[in-house]
């Protein structure tokens, strides 16, 4: 027979538990660099965009909130990403061109600024990266997998009802027809001519160097500077020095951080690149959306 007070005991362990654990997620949740938008001294706003780049959306309410403040005389986009897809890329560095005007921009790599990290960057005044730094990677892919055999072997059907020919163009169910494949490689195509066209006018890259910068390889830092994709070498410290300059600001700045966005507590346990792919993968969203992607390396 059970012991009724062993049980208690259990229980009470148990919430005991899930107490550590909620005020744990309550003390990290207010951890971190202090973010402040008030300010009387003359500052430079920091924008971080790390992992891969599925939305623009927190970035893009960040930097028209820094393009309001007029205590805010530059911006540095601390960037650690290997890149992502091509609508947001593409709108943060539409927001960073515009805000050009108004404010200097400085793009500060870490480990990764590629792809469509690196479409990001060419919004910038200056681009600083470390030696380090894998960049470039200026292509487009796009990748579909083939699981038809695997569904045979499986003995499993599927039925597809759809209102055009091509509606499912990158089934996973069945092969791809050549006529597809025409279809996406030209739209590939005409994505890495718009990436193409945005280095070749912000970057002014010597015409008998296009070919290689723009064939999809990635560089070190030290290589993209000489290949004029880096204005200078250095990390997030030398960045806000250039900042302070291109700005013309006296003494040290203040560095003004966004307000850190409250996060469910169940994120805390996946992280918020596993929460993005559920939420894609559960959506469907960007299944076939064209990417401006790098893998990440390693040093060992």
């Amino acid at each position: 027979m059970r012991n009724p007070l062993l049980i208690f005991l259990a229980i009470i362990g148990v919430f005991f538990i899930l107490a550590i654990v909620f005020v744990t997620v309550l003390v990290f949740s207010f951890w971190g660099e202090k973010p402040s938008f008030i300010s009387k001294s003359d500052s430079i706003g920091i924008v971080k965009i790390e992992g891969v780049i599925y939305d623009s959306d927190a970035v893009l309410k960040t930097l028209q909130k820094f393009k309001e403040l007029d205590h805010v005389k530059a911006v540095i986009v601390r960037i650690d990403s290997p890149g992502g897809v091509v609508g947001a890329s593409q709108e943060i560095y539409s927001e960073l061109k515009k805000m050009r005007s108004s404010k200097k921009i400085v793009v500060s790599f870490g480990s990764l600024g590629a792809s469509g990290a690196y479409y990001i960057a060419c919004g910038a005044d200056k681009i600083i990266a470390n030696p380090g730094t894998l960049t470039g990677s200026i292509g487009v892919i796009m990748e579909f997998a083939n699981l038809q055999k695997l569904y045979q072997w499986a003995k499993m059907d599927h039925t597809v009802i759809k209102s055009g020919r091509y509606k499912d163009v990158g089934s996973p169910f069945r092969s791809m027809e050549a006529d597809e494949k025409e279809i996406l490689n030209h739209l590939v195509k005409g994505v890495h001519e718009q990436f193409k066209n945005v280095v070749m006018s912000e970057r002014k890259i010597a015409q008998a160097d296009i070919a290689t910068v723009t064939d999809g390889r990635v560089f070190t830092g030290e290589e993209a500077k000489k290949l004029g994709l880096v204005d200078q070498l250095g990390n997030f410290q030398d960045a806000i020095e250039v900042a302070k300059e291109l700005a013309g600001i006296k003494g040290k700045p203040e560095l003004v951080y966004p307000p850190k966005e409250k996060m469910p507590l169940w994120k805390y346990f996946l992280g918020e690149t596993t929460t993005s792919l559920i939420h894609n993968f559960l959506t469907r969203e960007n299944t076939f959306s064209p990417l401006l992607y790098v893998m990440p390396l390693s040093a060992s």
